[in-house]
């Protein structure tokens, strides 16, 4: 035996979630400038600048 009002309240809901899906994924796909990414650098550089930095500082 089928549930009419059920199925209407899922179809309800579905229709509800189209639009909150739609716009998080138009948020999650922006797109990042190159010039503007942080730089990917290892630990022993990052452990040389801020040594630099400490020394300048004291």
């Amino acid at each position: 035996m089928e549930d009419p009002v059920g199925d209407q309240l899922v179809a309800n809901l579905e229709k509800e979630r189209e639009p909150s899906t739609f716009f998080e994924e138009s948020v999650n796909q922006q797109f990042v400038i190159p010039e503007l990414e942080p730089m990917l650098i290892d630990k022993n550089t990052r452990r040389g600048e801020l040594a630099l930095r400490l020394r300048s500082k004291w």
